[in-house]
């Protein structure tokens, strides 16, 4: 039997697909420099993606996506892209004198979640009348990430301010995950009698999944005078995971109570997924130490050890690396 002879068109529709996917892998891999990145996206705000009245988290991280599309921007150019972002939308503050939220972020390498981080929280408060700052605690090196011991150390870095700096002036504190977005428009960003957990169920591309019942983590609000109660957060934790159920605890031995909003209105969207998260392998031996409240009292936010290495007072958000 004779075998057929490929058509010429055939060929060119096998030679076209080619080049096509061929196209599609060089500029994934090789993608545009971020000067060209940020020209072409000036072009390209002459409509916000959502109004003040309807903030989409969802769509947000998707945009987010779109901008940094595997660049590894520097900080000044995240904030740079935000800002041009951000100029397209018409947000004014409702009430100006309503008490100001400092939002703390720890943070490292994280680039796609602060960028949709901030193109979606800024606007958001804003909806709200809200004042509000976001402060990203950079952990520097390579050692494992330690979210608590971070935390500390920006409130301790709080503390210090004057009365001019931006930080200054507010004793209500969101200690949040950069990959957590706030889906309703009603999630009560507040302090109240006590901790307020804020992170009920968390959206992703794949699922829907409630919280567990004692997590205090992705979200959790803190006034000033709660953190000094329990002494922050512990700086034990090193890896992925405990330093919440450590909080829970702190919180309990206390005789605080852990306040919950309902489950629509702590609704969160987490849109990057998969990234890395290196688990702490000795979180469930830390947890069960005896001595539990003489250890809150010597090991937290008046006991953290760390160095201030770098301050950028950004557009968008201060940033501070802390070792």
């Amino acid at each position: 039997m004779a075998h057929k002879t490929p058509s010429k068109t055939n060929l060119i529709l096998c030679l076209f697909f080619l080049i096509c996917f061929l196209y599609f892998k060089i500029n994934r891999y090789f993608p545009k420099p971020a000067s060209k990145l940020l020209a072409s996206f000036k072009l390209s705000t002459t409509k916000p993606l959502f109004s003040c009245k309807d903030p989409d988290a969802r769509e947000n991280f998707k945009r987010a996506r779109e901008l940094l599309f595997k660049q590894n921007l520097s900080l000044a150019e995240i904030d740079q892209i935000a800002t041009v972002e951000l100029s397209s939308y018409n947000c004014s503050y409702k009430d100006p004198t309503e008490p100001k939220i400092l939002i703390v972020v720890p943070y490292r390498s994280r680039e796609l979640d602060l960028l949709s981080f901030i193109i979606h929280m800024v606007p958001y408060f804003r909806h709200l009348g809200r004042k509000m700052e976001i402060l990203i605690a950079e952990q520097s090196g390579t050692g494992p990430f330690n979210r608590g011991k971070i935390f500390n150390a920006a409130i301790r870095e709080i503390k210090k301010t004057s009365d001019r700096d931006r930080l200054s002036g507010s004793t209500c504190f969101a200690f949040h995950d950069v990959d957590k977005l706030p889906v309703n428009l009603d999630v009560p960003y507040s302090c109240t009698t006590g901790p307020q957990q804020l992170v009920r169920v968390v959206h992703n591309d794949f699922r829907i999944q409630d919280t567990y019942s004692t997590f205090l983590g992705g979200v959790t609000m803190f006034s000033m005078d709660q953190l000094d109660r329990i002494n922050g957060a512990s700086n034990s934790f090193e890896g992925w995971g405990g330093e919440d159920d450590d909080l829970w605890q702190r919180i309990q031995m206390i005789g605080m109570k852990v306040v919950k909003p309902d489950k629509i209105k702590g609704q969160f969207y987490e849109g990057n997924f998969y990234h890395s998260r290196d688990k702490n392998p000795n979180r469930k031996k830390l947890l069960n130490r005896p001595n539990r409240k003489s250890l809150m009292l010597n090991d937290g936010l008046r006991q953290v050890n760390y160095t201030l290495e770098s301050r950028v007072n950004y557009n968008t958000f201060v940033w501070l690396l802390l070792n």
